[in-house]
């Protein structure tokens, strides 16, 4: 559990040591989610759903150009900030197993406290 943790935390870490990499990783990231979301929108009943789900939302339709400038418009500062604010929360854990399985878990309070000092440490 610990090492999950630990991992997590380093996703804040990345785009302050290395930049270039987390730039790189942005750009894949961006490409791909335009990528899956226009493929899913050559079906027919998806994209009536997409356009039904806009209108109800925003009031409109975006075109394929605006969704990929909000998409691009992504940048390093705010998934750093959105990634920090959903690591300060209170994690949601989850397990499944027998009960002597669970009797092993470390419990939630320690998982809570080790977000919350490494989180407090970063800000």
């Amino acid at each position: 559990v610990q090492e999950v943790c630990i991992q997590l935390l380093e996703l804040t870490n990345d785009p302050i040591k290395n930049p270039s990499q987390f730039r790189e990783e942005l750009f894949r990231a961006q490409n791909q989610l335009k990528s899956s979301i226009f493929t899913n929108l050559e079906q027919r009943t998806i994209l009536c759903d997409d356009i039904g789900r806009q209108v109800l939302i925003y009031g409109k339709r975006f075109s394929a150009a605006e969704v990929c400038q909000r998409i691009d418009g992504v940048t390093i500062e705010e998934c750093l900030r959105v990634a920090i604010k959903i690591l300060s929360s209170n994690p949601t854990v989850v397990a499944l197993g027998s009960p002597t399985d669970m009797s092993q878990l470390v419990p939630y309070e320690i998982i809570q406290q080790f977000f919350r000092s490494n989180i407090i440490k970063r800000n």
